[in-house]
């Protein structure tokens, strides 16, 4: 049984509040450190994440950390989220505090939402964000001044070194009361009644009073406090937005951009992959002639090394495109290709804010998907949503890279261009095109609701934060690594299974067969080894699955063994390669250390004799998976986020649709 005793130890909750890009999540990470919980909020499926710290004193505290807004007045499911949790004091969320994270190189757009909370009468503190940044570019704010203006504690905190660590925390062990003053409300309860009431349109003139009373408050505020100086910095940020964000030179430099990140995705990688691919290899002859000749062999040469080995071989790419992604972002590049693409992306159903998901896809589609629910609008939502798997994730880059260098040479155009990097940023192009077109052919279908005023205040350019760049292509790759090998070891030892085996004695006929057939033929006795091997895979659970899908695929150059990488693909993308190297392995004697692009390059078509991944199949390859979903996780997150099996379902069999067609076209014009 409780005693009063025992809730003077229990957590106290906090919540973390501020606007996106303020350092929110980073000072989470700081004070919470590995004690982090990952959830979503009760009956919705916004991700919440929540975290312990130990106060100075002893105290024990639970930290919150909300997704990021601008205003209480909620727009989007994430915001909605939020003014949840704050303004209903029967949530099983509502702090008994919150810390207001701002960022003072933007601090009037950042203390309107404080006032906001303020408002509400909660006890608060205010961490002061990017006060470093903002003097390298001649913004002063005056700690003491802002605290005594707004009646709570201000403490200057740099989440990424620390500073100001121990002085919030301080700030947190002082019994904290609700804030003396009130902005336009002396009733924090009318505001909250208000705020509640935000979506009826009855009430919209008296909010947009509010906010321009409030902006005047805050701008009298902002003044008497900050004080600003010319800087270097300021002007050199300036200059650049002068021709980045020019209608014209602006979308030629984020081309160059584009060129320049692909062109470097494939030189960079080269070496470390042979190297990875090499050491597959010989991983698996080593084990060839360390073990003896059993089915446990078999399975480990042929099926596990040979699966994982296909993905571990592009974790240098992998991890040089997130590298390259998250320096855009860290420096402020990004912001303002999402501010230039706002007026294409409504000539297409979208705004601006659909950049981020979209450009997040090159990840993945699944955080990319959850990524649109900021966006206001509900149709320009739901088309986001249902483009994004276009753009090419990656795990698309694997099967892009081992399908590019089966169909173009190591060639260099001018002498200095990489001509497979070409191929590989003309693929994400394609993504880009399909995912904008379609959005197009969809807002046809879905009727508009108001329109939106699409607001974005440009950081200023700052050097990227190495360690977190780091730590951000770290992460990543891990978890690409991770995600995937799971799924990989189970297909690679399903594959093995149905690849190894057959009903009845249907694999020992088939090889005799093979064998009295190439012999008869004068064929070499390495060439007797690979007809065999070819006729028992064909006669396996496997093969007798790739023939029953093949002629729905043949008109795409495709014969029965893509057929099989075609179906465990659904798993997820990436398992393509995985399952090609187990299927090209079985039967394989690594003598000669042969790589996984070696084996598919002398592949044959049984009944034609021409290589099986001649260029044009592998460009219809390389098309069928750029347009296909082919990812139950994505079809999964679209049935969620839409709260529709409908275009969940439509999604999956246009797209797959789409891709046939498109697949098919592709194979006609270049076989």
């Amino acid at each position: 049984m409780a005693t009063p005793d025992d809730a003077l130890h229990r957590p106290r909750l906090v919540a973390l509040v501020g606007n996106p890009n303020t350092g929110k999540s980073s000072l989470f990470n700081l004070l919470t450190g590995l004690r982090q919980k990952v959830g979503n909020f009760p009956g919705v499926t916004v991700e919440r994440r929540t975290g312990d710290l130990t106060l100075p004193d002893g105290q024990a505290l639970q930290l919150l950390d909300l997704p990021g807004l601008y205003s209480l007045i909620a727009r989007s499911p994430d915001e909605a989220v939020v003014t949840d949790v704050l303004l209903d004091e029967g949530h099983a969320m509502h702090p008994q505090a919150v810390v207001l994270v701002a960022d003072a190189s933007n601090l009037k757009r950042n203390l309107y939402l404080a006032s906001q909370v303020l408002e509400l009468g909660l006890p608060a503190v205010v961490a002061l964000t990017l006060q470093d940044m903002a003097e390298r570019y001649g913004i002063y704010t005056d700690t003491a001044a802002l605290a005594q203006r707004l009646g709570v504690p201000v403490v200057a905190v740099n989440p990424r070194t620390g500073q100001g660590k121990e002085g919030l925390l301080a700030a947190l062990a002082t019994p904290l009361a609700p804030p003396p003053r009130q902005f336009l409300y002396a009733d924090a309860e009318a505001y909250r009644r208000l705020l509640a009431l935000a979506g009826q349109p009855a009430h919209k003139g008296q909010l947009a009073a509010d906010t321009i009373a409030r902006y005047k408050q805050l701008e009298a505020i902002t003044a008497q406090v900050q004080s600003q100086r010319p800087s270097l910095r300021q002007s050199i940020t300036q200059r650049l937005d002068k021709v980045l964000l020019h209608p014209l030179w602006g979308y030629a430099t984020f081309l160059l951009v584009l060129f320049a990140v692909f062109q470097a995705v494939f030189a960079l990688a080269a070496y470390p992959m042979d190297a990875i691919d090499a050491g597959v290899a010989w991983a698996s002859e080593a084990l060839q002639a360390l073990l003896p000749d059993a089915w446990y062999t078999r399975l480990l040469t042929e099926g596990l090394v040979p699966g994982i080995g296909g993905i571990l071989v592009f974790v240098p790419q992998i991890a040089i495109l997130f590298t390259l992604i998250a320096i855009l972002e860290d420096t402020g590049y990004m912001a303002r290709v999402v501010f230039m693409s706002d007026k294409i992306m409504r000539r297409f159903g979208l705004s601006g804010r659909s950049v981020v998901p979209l450009f997040s896809g090159l990840a993945c589609a699944v955080p990319a998907i959850m990524a649109a629910r900021t966006i206001e609008n509900r149709r320009e939502r739901l088309l986001t949503i249902l483009v994004t798997p276009f753009m090419s994730c990656s795990a698309r880059l694997p099967v892009f890279t081992v399908l590019t260098a089966l169909a173009v040479p190591e060639a260099r155009v001018w002498g200095i261009f990489s001509l497979q990097g070409l191929v590989l940023m003309a693929m994400y192009l394609a993504g880009s095109f399909f995912a904008l077109a379609s959005a197009w052919v969809l807002k046809q279908f879905v009727p508009a609701r108001g329109r939106t005023v699409f607001m974005l205040e440009l950081p200023w350019f700052k050097a990227p934060r190495w360690q977190a760049v780091a730590m951000e292509a770290f992460v990543k790759s891990r978890t690409f690594v991770l995600d995937a090998g799971r799924v990989i070891l189970v297909i690679s030892l399903v594959l093995w299974f149905l690849a190894s085996y057959g009903p009845g004695q249907a694999m020992d006929q088939a090889e005799a067969r093979a064998r009295t057939a190439a012999t008869l033929n004068r064929a070499t006795e390495a060439e007797v080894a690979a007809y065999a091997a070819t006729a028992r895979l064909e006669a396996s659970y496997a093969g007798l699955l790739g023939h029953a899908l093949e002629p729905a695929i043949r008109p795409l150059g495709f014969d029965w063994r893509i057929g099989i990488s075609l179906i465990a693909s659904f798993a997820a993308r990436e398992v393509f390669v995985g399952t090609m190297a187990t299927i090209h392995s079985i039967g394989q004697d690594f003598a000669d250390e042969q790589t996984l692009i070696d084996r598919l390059r002398q592949a044959r078509d049984p009944e034609t004799g021409q290589p099986s991944y001649r260029p044009s199949v592998a460009f219809s390859l390389m098309v069928f998976y750029l347009l296909a979903m082919q990812c139950m996780s994505t079809f999964a997150i679209v049935r969620r986020e839409t709260q529709s099996w409908a275009w969940a379902s439509g999604q999956l069999v246009g797209m797959t649709a789409l891709a046939w067609l498109c697949s098919w076209i592709v194979f006609v014009l270049l076989d």
